[in-house]
């Protein structure tokens, strides 16, 4: 069994949102202090590295991350690899997966990995339409860097479809895997960071054994 890490390493592959506090470990207690044990404060965004997105992030009346069905977050989930960064489209969908799965993870392929590609609104309704439950990406936003109406996060959020944000899938394949997201369960937060795990190529009945 391959079991890939696909988040980040929190605090040295994180980049902050302007205005958001920088990731650290406040030291409590230690060794060197004279204490029996080591204690630490963790300071960060809720949007901190990998993390997932619920739908209070952007809809109102939306609930908060606890109120994400753990059977969103845990199953079959499809890496496609785009073959250029900008908006993803309907057409972009249609071609890179005829028929999605409920879970669907985003990367832009080598040279391209580190370039911004995003969903546009049509792509992102088709998703909701087709009953997708997560929708993920190695960005740092589903929407457009330049956006400031969050087009993708309000119809996918709006739609019940949760958000990954800043996954890292540069060693993981592309194609069908078995995906294990579950943030923290943090009442009244509209996003957690998550260590996501996808087992490759491990198929559902192969776990319920």
């Amino acid at each position: 069994m391959i079991v890939h890490e696909i988040g980040h390493v929190i605090p040295d592959d994180v980049i902050v949102w302007a205005g958001d506090p920088a990731p650290q470990l406040v030291n409590r207690a230690s060794f060197e202090d004279g204490s029996a044990y080591t204690l630490h404060t963790m300071i960060c965004s809720a949007h901190c590295g990998t993390h997932v997105d619920a739908p209070s992030h952007f809809v109102e009346s939306g609930y908060d991350i606890t109120g994400i069905p753990i059977a969103d977050l845990v199953g079959p989930a499809e890496v496609v690899t785009l073959a250029r960064p900008g908006p993803v489209t309907v057409e972009a969908l249609s071609e890179a997966i005829p028929s999605p799965p409920a879970r669907v993870l985003f990367r832009c392929a080598p040279p391209e990995a580190n370039a911004p590609f995003w969903i546009d609104p049509d792509a992102a309704r088709r998703l909701v339409y087709l009953g997708v439950r997560l929708v993920g990406t190695t960005c740092m936003s589903i929407d457009a860097p330049d956006s400031t109406g969050f087009p993708a996060h309000r119809i996918l959020l709006g739609g019940g479809c949760t958000i990954i944000e800043n996954l890292s899938l540069e060693n993981a394949p592309s194609g069908r895997h078995f995906l294990i997201c579950a943030p923290l369960r943090w009442k009244g937060a509209e996003a957690s960071p998550v260590r996501p795990l996808l087992i490759e190529g491990l198929e559902p009945a192969s776990v319920e054994a």
